[in-house]
């Protein structure tokens, strides 16, 4: 199972997935923090047949990331959307607006979700 969006049709923003799958009204039904990381992360990688390259941080791969203000794993739950993109590296690169090397999950990120 991997995290997605209906992007355009939905908020292409992966955090308000991530806090989605942390929150289901039916606590039963909640993933854990680290679960829904994954769902984004690993787990995506592994459903487009691309874990060699993405979907976690090894010497080799992509380094395709975002990085946010606050450590999502010490937060609680429920404040997963105070979660702030503070950087965003393609290949392992400061993405820098412009270069044309954009998607519309990289324009959502970098504008709080807003396709922009």
């Amino acid at each position: 199972l991997s995290g997605g969006s209906d992007a355009p049709c939905t908020v292409p923003n992966p955090i308000e997935g991530i806090w989605a799958a942390c929150n289901h009204y039916v606590s039963e039904q909640s993933l854990s923090i680290q679960e829904a990381l994954n769902l984004y992360t690993r787990n995506a990688a592994l459903i487009s047949f691309d874990e060699k390259d993405r979907g976690s941080l090894e010497k080799g791969k992509r380094a395709d990331m975002v990085v946010v203000n606050r450590n999502p794993l010490k937060l609680d739950k429920t404040d997963l959307r105070s979660l702030k993109v503070e950087r965003l590296l393609l290949e392992g690169k400061p993405y820098v607006t412009g270069q044309g090397k954009v998607t519309l999950i990289a324009r959502g990120l970098m504008n709080g979700g807003k396709c922009i």
